[in-house]
């Protein structure tokens, strides 16, 4: 395999790892029960919370779910786009959101990490915005 064949490959390969990684976060999401592990940076049981907080925090961890899912539906799409329509701007519009969703949620992430010193997932955030540019760079440079 040449250099410019596996340079056309990484993108996808990319996109499907962060997808991947999505699809598991969002299963988390929308099936939560309670709140995720690193929301014990509120130091409060679940369970001694009022029943509607219970509900409002359930369904903020569960849109978080979703938006999951959207970030995998819009990565899974790259590799079948590309396909049958090559076309740069559209592949770089969904690397470009994916990356921009990737980034949001690190910083909100980092912040809830510095305020609270609960172990949040910041770093992996930043680490796949980081893999989504690159395979966006390399999406524009092979087409």
């Amino acid at each position: 395999m040449s250099n410019a064949q596996l340079a056309r490959l990484l993108p996808t390969g990319i996109s499907r790892l962060v997808s991947l990684v999505s699809l598991r976060m969002a299963l988390k999401g929308l099936s939560a029960k309670a709140w995720r592990p690193f929301h014990q940076a509120a130091e409060v049981d679940w369970n001694s919370l009022p029943l509607r907080l219970r509900l409002l925090l359930l369904f903020m961890v569960r849109m978080a779910g979703l938006g999951f899912l959207a970030l995998f539906l819009l990565l899974a799409t790259i590799p079948v786009y590309v396909a049958w329509h090559p076309d740069p701007f559209v592949g770089l519009t969904i690397f470009s959101i994916a990356t921009t969703h990737c980034v949001g949620l690190g910083i909100v992430t980092r912040w809830l990490h510095r305020e609270t010193g609960a172990g949040t997932p910041w770093k992996e955030s930043f680490a796949a915005a980081g893999f989504l540019v690159h395979a966006s760079v390399l999406y524009v440079s092979t087409r």
